[in-house]
């Protein structure tokens, strides 16, 4: 066929002729399957302000996720892996193993427009308690304020109220004891087989019920980043056999899927 010029080829090429590109294939076609195990990024945008001022604080979070689907309903087992946070105003806070094995499994269901690629994938607003309990609505109930509070708990196994997590480089370097609750939203367009990408929104709550020395005992309060762009979230599929926790630990920084180079063979790409 000869392909045409002048304004008339606009509607040829709409109704797919075959000019100029029509031969490109149509991602809604390509079915798309999300079963299997996949490693999650959050990266989370927070403004942190207390007594040394408001600063950016980053929250990177990758997690092992395994997901089983049903149509287009999702369900996501999802397993924390490691917690990496900015400095804010020169302190850095580490969270130690015992810290992020003590943030609880969470079972999130979640749904696919469709079951093609190109479609949005959408989870239920994840509610994650670290350091306390409560009988009442999780998404509500006050946090705790004091280490004798009831609600509180010795989450990580090493006698201190809540979870401990170390804090250097500022005021002082010690311990601090906390619990915090971050509701956390996740949505994202199917990119490819192995890939799913968009923006995360996390409301985080956190406070400090004790510390090492006194001095570190100071509250700070946590708001969305107002440049959305900043908070990200990806699925990016795993192969069988490079699927735990310290694969994706391993292999994450260098990973395609994420947005840098490639350094492993962990995932798919």
């Amino acid at each position: 066929m000869r392909c045409m010029s002048g304004p008339l080829v606009f509607l040829f090429l709409a109704l797919g002729t075959g000019c100029g590109g029509g031969d490109s294939p149509d991602m809604a076609s390509v079915p798309f399957d999300m079963n299997g195990t996949w490693a999650s990024r959050v990266v989370d945008s927070q403004m942190f302000s207390g007594l040394l001022g408001t600063d950016t604080v980053t929250i990177t979070t990758y997690a092992r996720v395994q997901i089983t689907q049903s149509g287009t309903s999702i369900a996501a087992m999802q397993t924390e892996c490691s917690v990496s946070v900015t400095p804010y105003k020169g302190n850095v806070t580490t969270y130690p193993d015992a810290a992020v094995a003590s943030i609880p499994v969470m079972s999130t269901p979640g749904t696919l427009s469709a079951a093609f690629v190109g479609a949005t994938y959408t989870a239920e607003q994840q509610v994650q308690l670290v350091g306390w309990k409560t009988q009442a609505d999780p998404k509500t109930d006050p946090l705790p304020t004091l280490a004798n509070d009831a609600r509180v708990f010795d989450a990580d196994g090493d006698g201190n109220p809540g979870v401990t997590l170390k804090v250097s480089g500022g005021l002082a370097a010690g311990d601090i004891y906390v619990v915090n609750r971050s509701l956390i939203d996740l949505s994202g367009t199917v990119l490819s087989a192995n890939r799913i990408a968009g923006p995360s929104h996390t409301l985080l709550e956190q406070t400090v019920v004790g510390a090492n020395p006194m001095l570190l005992k100071q509250q700070v309060t946590a708001t969305p980043n107002p440049d959305a762009a900043a908070s990200t979230f990806t699925l990016s599929r795993l192969v069988a056999g490079k699927d735990t926790c310290a694969d994706i630990i391993t292999e994450a920084p260098g990973r395609a899927s994420f947005g840098v180079p490639p350094r492993s063979v962990g995932h798919v790409q």
